[in-house]
């Protein structure tokens, strides 16, 4: 029963571990996609006001 448990309990500390690390990747992908579209609409901006 015990080891049924510890099983139970360590598939859920990874599944846990595995969607942090998901939703940090998504969360980074988001951010990256987010500042090459700021930058590039500033440098669309420059090269039109230059």
């Amino acid at each position: 029963m015990a080891f049924i448990f510890g099983l139970d309990f360590a598939y859920v500390y990874v599944l846990q571990h595995c969607v942090k690390k998901v939703r940090m990747a998504s969360i980074r992908a988001s951010v990256r996609a987010r500042c090459v579209l700021w930058g590039e609409r500033v440098g669309f901006f420059l090269f039109v006001m230059a």
